[in-house]
């Protein structure tokens, strides 16, 4: 289950608009969930896990600013996309493209 601070650090980070649409949910939904955590689906709670880890590995490199910004920046890792293109619609963690996002961010701190 997502504790409160936790969705309070991501919004805090991401800022709520970016956040809403790596979830892949509207702005009013996330509002939603940010007042009541219960409510909060499994499939949005494993994407709110991910990008916890992913902000995590980013704050060692980047601050608010430019941890938002890595997301819409393109990448010849990832085929010339930016991960917040590939974070888009029904995405699960597991997937191909979650994980190179994961690796690329990990490869920024060796």
């Amino acid at each position: 289950m997502v504790h409160p601070e936790d969705l309070k650090r991501l919004a805090d980070i991401l800022g709520l608009n970016l956040l809403a649409g790596l979830l892949n949910i509207s702005r009013e939904t996330l509002d939603e969930y940010c007042k009541n955590i219960s409510i909060i689906p499994e499939v949005i709670e494993q994407r709110l896990s991910f990008l916890a880890k992913l902000c995590l590995i980013l704050a060692g490199a980047y601050n608010k600013g430019g941890a938002r910004q890595w997301f819409g920046r393109r990448r010849a890792q990832l085929g010339n996309k930016p991960p917040l293109e590939m974070l888009r619609n029904n995405w699960n963690p597991q997937d191909v493209e979650p994980q190179k996002i994961l690796d690329l961010a990990q490869s920024i701190n060796i």
